[in-house]
């Protein structure tokens, strides 16, 4: 038969001693950890609220300086104004949607006064008001964070730097605060003068400060569109391309390329035309009826010239022969100086109203006499007697008998052409 085995109560309290050991680490790890994650979790905390001030602070800076004209004459003879985060966000210098409030439910403020030792120039408090007091471990981490001279205030009414780098009573600009509270000191020579310039281009036209929307350099737009622009003045425009859908008014144009239109006219007024600045000569029109030549230039081409007629004042000279395609009838009647050729290609002249050969002479010997018909030929009282085709008047005899007898004679002698 087994027997039973029994723990000796020695060892049954080295146990229960052991585990309460073990139970006493654990708690004290777990303690520890949580402090630990506890302050992790206000570093955090205080980095967002110092993020939010220093955006506050920079709002309140430029707002600061576009409005100094303004601000100075507000604050005159030692009196001080507050600007609220509402005001600057109204105003373009905080965004739409961002928290007026930080962590701690506390508002902001800008303080702004005249600066003690220089009269003519500006200083300025961001400071926090409201919601719950922050711890002072928290109002260092957090000024320490700060873009710029942060701090906090500790005790009442002073404001103190991070590290205790500046100390500031705020009563002496009359100004309040309360202990728990966050501040930013924006020294005048963070704020600027009215003979400096402020370091950003701004976006908002500042009255009597034309200058802050001025650039001082070159504006490099990596290849990006400037959209919806008005007007732009400029001593000189330089594209590589460009494309206009309404007019283009310019009193000069200088191309270095062809000037081409695809579906209008190249239109000038006042009497100009085309003109070729280096040898000077081109087209014109100074009336309704003809084109000219500019300088009187004259007009050259390898091809040909065609018109309804053409017009010389003065003599026409060739290079080669001159071609006539039509041809006239020697004997046909003609204006006089005209030029023609026959059709076997003998050249005319019209000779008293006929066209002539060059080469044809009268035939003495082949004249006759013609008659007029014995009538009248019109109510005029005219005769009229004429020379056959291919000969020509070289003689006229005209008889008239008593007027009351009507026998009148007209005769022309008409020789016939060799």
């Amino acid at each position: 038969m087994m027997k039973k085995q029994t723990v000796s109560p020695v060892h049954r309290g080295i146990v229960v001693i052991e585990l309460l050991i073990g139970l006493v680490i654990i708690m004290l790890a777990g303690l520890y950890a949580y402090a630990r994650y506890t302050h992790y979790l206000e570093e955090l905390e205080w980095g967002v609220t110092a993020n939010h001030l220093s955006t506050v602070s920079r709002a309140a800076k430029s707002y600061i300086r576009d409005k100094r004209d303004t601000l100075v004459k507000r604050v005159k003879g030692g009196r001080s104004l507050t600007v609220s985060a509402a005001e600057l966000q109204q105003a373009g210098y905080l965004p739409a949607g961002f928290s007026l409030k930080n962590t701690a439910a506390q508002t902001y403020q800008v303080g702004i006064a005249r600066d003690p030792r220089f009269h003519e120039q500006l200083v300025a408090f961001v400071l926090t008001s409201g919601g719950k007091a922050i711890s002072y471990a928290g109002l260092r981490t957090i000024a320490q964070k700060v873009e710029g001279a942060g701090g906090y205030i500790w005790p009442d009414n002073v404001a103190v730097g991070a590290f205790a780098g500046w100390e500031m009573n705020l009563q002496r600009y009359g100004l309040r605060a309360t202990r728990g509270r966050l501040a930013v000191w924006l020294s005048s020579e963070v704020l600027g003068t009215d003979r400096q310039e402020s370091d950003r281009l701004y976006r908002y036209k500042v009255d009597n400060r034309p200058d802050l929307n001025r650039m001082h350099t070159d504006i490099d737009m990596g290849k990006n569109n400037l959209n919806e622009v008005n007007t732009v003045n400029a001593g000189s425009v330089k594209a590589n391309n460009g494309t206009f859908t309404g007019d283009l008014n310019a009193r000069e144009g200088t191309f270095d390329g062809d000037i081409r239109s695809e579906k209008g006219w190249l239109i000038t007024g006042n009497g100009k035309g085309w003109k070729d600045a280096l040898h000077q000569g081109g087209f014109y029109m100074s009336d309704k009826e003809w084109i000219r030549t500019l300088n009187n230039k004259n007009i050259t081409t390898g091809g040909q010239i065609k018109a309804g007629s053409v017009k010389s004042d003065g003599a026409i000279e060739l290079n080669t022969h001159l071609q006539l395609h039509q041809s006239a009838r020697e004997g046909d009647r003609c204006p006089k100086g005209g030029i023609a050729r026959d059709s076997e290609g003998q050249v005319l002249s019209c000779q008293s109203g006929y066209w002539k050969g060059t080469t044809s002479s009268i035939n003495n010997a082949g004249c006759q006499w013609y008659s007029a018909p014995n009538a009248w030929w019109s109510i005029k009282g005219e005769k009229v007697a004429q020379c056959p085709k291919g000969s020509v008047v070289t003689g006229v005899n005209w008889v008239q008998w008593p007027v009351e007898v009507d026998d009148e004679h007209v005769d022309v002698l008409c020789c016939p052409f060799k």
